[in-house]
């Protein structure tokens, strides 16, 4: 209402209120390092993330726990923010054990440490088994740690042929006389006598 002279007269002037944009930046997620995982907002025309993405939608693939702060604008010019988080967990120190050298025939046992489930390349499902490989082998390990990451690791089992022993060709002699043995195939002896050389003589009765 305005007054001049003693004249009055009124006037409305209208005063809209546009609503702020509902914007939601999406559920916070847990991933293991090195691997992805999707950003997708939802409540705005015009988006713009922290990281200075301009889409609702972004892949984004951390090394450490990071917030993601969201700003969305609607089509009144209004603008409102909201934050997501992604949670990177480590990944599990996957061990298969060390290497081994093992006399054909012969068994072992390989160990995997790191995890809480186990998954060996020859099927066993267990952080331990016994094995008895008749030719090199490499047996790969996947572990899975209580988050559900995973890492791989192995171990090599080198299979060493027996050796080809040789205790000589049987003798005759005379009661009272000596006779040499020797044997051959290997790098040390032990003979059912408990000579441990190569070559002895002996004179049975």
């Amino acid at each position: 209402t305005a007054v001049n002279n003693g004249c009055t007269s009124t006037d409305a002037v209208i005063v809209n209120v546009n609503p702020k944009p509902i914007v939601n930046a999406g559920n916070s997620s847990s991933i293991c390092y090195g691997s992805t995982t999707n950003l997708y907002a939802t409540g705005g025309e015009i988006y713009k993330w922290d990281n200075g993405v301009t889409t609702s939608k972004q892949v984004v693939k951390p090394l450490v726990t990071t917030t993601y702060n969201l700003t969305t604008t609607n089509s009144f010019g209004c603008s409102a923010s909201d934050y997501t988080y992604v949670i990177v967990n480590p990944l599990p120190k996957a061990n298969a054990g060390s290497s081994q050298q093992l006399c054909i025939g012969n068994t072992t046992t390989i160990l995997g440490t790191g995890g809480v489930n186990y998954k060996w390349s020859n099927g066993i499902t267990t952080a331990s088994q016994r094995v008895s490989p008749i030719t090199n082998v490499t047996y790969n390990l996947t572990v899975t740690d209580a988050k559900g990451c995973s890492a791989n690791d192995y171990t090599y089992i080198t299979i060493n042929q027996l050796p080809k022993a040789n205790a000589g060709s049987s003798q005759y002699i005379y009661n009272g006389n000596s006779a040499t043995i020797t044997g051959t195939g290997g790098v040390s002896y032990k003979w059912s006598n408990g000579i441990t050389t190569a070559s002895q003589i002996v004179k049975p009765i």
